[in-house]
């Protein structure tokens, strides 16, 4: 073993907690997955697989999908174990070889890029370009390893693969925004600036992990050998690094950052790369519909419920608006759902946040009027209230300290009062959360509309 491959295994024992019990996990991990992958694209178990399943064909295409997923992991294991860094290069030129066979059938199915097909994790895509850096590979190889990671899904893992994709299209927001944003700060920052926001990304990484803010880094389970734990290493930072030529001798050597392998990356390090500066991490709002679509007739005990409706859509435009009135009827009236008529205040809201749904308010129009959250979800509920501040004109609504969504709606609620808009919050009586805005200028027509129609507000 090499002198840095000892360096790295004793470092990591020191400062990111992996004992010889995570060691022993870690190289079980490397052997189940090199085994798992290839039967991934072994063509005999895939055509298993699709007679068993009613001749589905595009199952061969998420097998692929799973087995390029596979190997990217493969690498963070070698790394965690202390594997000569030199030696990723025929895992590197694997991923390649099995992300062409997954874009083949993403072609001929045409399926949800995004959804079905998400390969946009933080530390796999960074620790690749790292990886292919250090073994020889070229940008070309990196514009092919982006063009095989499906776009559309993290903006900020976009903006890091259009450093090697100039023409990559950008998602609309950042996955887990309140880590990540501040590291995407450095792409538009000058580049005398940059080594000072990733120093201070580093030195608050291990207090966002403990907040719960990583989506896969949970603080606790290093001390479970039985755990999933993988792990602390803050690989987007190195491979933001990496990407812009950032002087990164200040940091170097901080706790979580891979310094061995940045030693390496360093020695191919050239001038800086600015890239075209964006004005926002958030693009605007997609155009909605022009044509505004027949407004449906209500069922007659939805009519009380009609002017508070038209209060919580007022932010949409015209067409989503009467939409969003039309969605509403076709879920009441569906029959979809076992509702009792009349309809009560709660089962009125619970159908009107199902509507968003139906009309796919969230995903395809990027706009929410009625947050609708699980209990224990406030990176969602941190999500949805940005975008409800968006679809109303609002700025971006930003919140660092809120770990509950509770906290959440508490800082939405303050931060909407100074830009003259109010939050309400019906009491749904369940675990999760509902909450909608409009202008404080609004507030005693909605005061009036809630008392008529009986619907407690929550006071917390």
């Amino acid at each position: 073993m090499s002198i840095s491959s000892i360096y790295r295994l004793v470092y990591m024992r020191v400062h990111s907690f992996v004992t010889s019990d995570f060691s022993e996990k870690f190289t079980k991990n490397v052997s189940f997955l090199k085994e798992t992958s290839a039967e991934d694209f072994d063509e005999d178990e895939i055509n298993k697989t699709i007679i068993r399943c009613d001749n589905r064909q595009e199952l061969r295409l998420f097998s692929y999908y799973m087995g390029v997923s596979s190997t990217l992991k493969i690498l963070l294991y070698k790394y965690l174990l202390g594997h000569p860094i030199v030696e990723g290069k025929e895992i590197c030129n694997l991923v390649l070889q099995r992300q062409l066979l997954m874009q083949q059938e993403l072609k001929e199915f045409h399926l949800g890029i995004g959804k079905e097909i998400d390969l946009n994790d933080q530390q796999k895509v960074s620790l690749f370009l790292l990886y292919s850096i250090v073994n020889g590979l070229t940008d070309r190889d990196r514009r092919q390893f982006a063009e095989g990671t499906p776009a559309g899904v993290d903006r900020f893992v976009d903006r890091l693969l259009q450093r090697y994709q100039p023409e990559r299209e950008l998602a609309e927001h950042i996955e887990d925004s309140r880590m990540f944003k501040h590291l995407y700060k450095v792409f538009d920052a000058e580049p005398e600036q940059r080594p000072a926001l990733i120093k201070d990304f580093l030195e608050n990484w291990e207090a966002r992990i403990k907040k719960g803010y990583h989506p896969y880094m949970k603080w606790g389970r290093h001390e479970d050998p039985k755990s999933n734990f993988a792990g602390f290493w803050c690989f987007p930072a190195a491979a933001v690094v990496a990407a812009l030529n950032i002087d990164d001798s200040e940091f170097i050597d901080y706790e979580y950052y891979p310094g061995d392998l940045m030693r390496e990356v360093a020695k191919y390090r050239g001038e800086p790369v600015t890239q075209p500066s964006l004005d926002s991490s958030v693009s605007l709002l997609p155009e909605a519909p022009t044509q505004v679509p027949v407004e449906q007739p209500w069922p007659e005990d939805m009519l009380p419920y009609s002017k508070i409706t038209n209060l919580i859509c007022s932010p949409l435009p015209e067409s989503l608006r009467i939409g969003m009135r039309n969605a509403l009827v076709e879920v009441i009236e569906g029959g979809e759902y076992e509702l009792e008529r009349p309809l009560d205040a709660y089962d009125y809201l619970c159908c009107l946040s199902e509507a968003q749904g139906v009309l796919d308010l969230n995903h395809s129009d990027k706009r929410c009027v009625l947050l609708h959250i699980d209990w224990k979800d406030a990176e969602s509920a941190y999500f949805f209230a940005q975008q409800t501040a968006r679809t109303s004109g609002l700025p971006e609504f930003d919140c660092d300290a809120a770990e509950t969504v509770m906290m959440v709606f508490n800082a939405f609620e303050a931060w909407l009062a100074g830009q003259g808009w109010c939050l309400h919050k019906p009491n749904t009586g369940s675990d999760s959360y509902m909450a909608f805005i409009t202008p404080a200028s609004q507030a005693s027509q909605v005061a009036a509309e809630i008392e008529r129609l009986g619907i407690e507000l929550s006071r917390e």
